[in-house]
């Protein structure tokens, strides 16, 4: 199964869940790395400044981010859960290996295994309330 297939798997699982979460996508940082996009925003000076900017808060902060957020579904803590997703295969990036070295974040390489580590954390949270 390609990663995209089970980011896909995983995001309806928690979309029947109720759950809230954030997907942090990869063709975003394509985006805002691309050398057209950059060229287009050359012509106008203020727009490309703030998009430099926005670069530079990317690339220090979430380079690396994991595919998945997840938030706890009390409203009165603030726990989250970090997954990456990865194949059988799949390496870390050096962007994902710096973020984990600061970051709790949980490696699920298959759709039973992010179910499950989802669900424990679920169980985890409910007693600490």
């Amino acid at each position: 199964m390609k990663e995209a297939e089970l980011q896909g798997l995983c995001e309806q699982y928690l979309d029947l869940k109720g759950a809230e979460y954030v997907h942090w996508p990869d063709n975003l940082n394509s985006l805002l790395f691309s050398p057209v996009f950059h060229h287009y925003l050359a012509k106008n000076q203020s727009l490309y400044r703030a998009l430099q900017k926005v670069k530079k808060t990317i690339s220090r902060y979430w380079l690396g981010f994991p595919d998945l957020a997840i938030f706890s579904p009390n409203e009165i803590d603030n726990h989250c859960l970090l997954i990456e997703l990865k194949t059988k295969t799949g390496q870390l990036s050096g962007g994902q290996k710096r973020f984990h070295r600061h970051h709790r974040v949980h490696i699920c390489r298959t759709f039973e295994e992010f179910r499950e580590t989802y669900e424990n954390w679920l169980k985890v949270i409910d007693t600490t309330n």
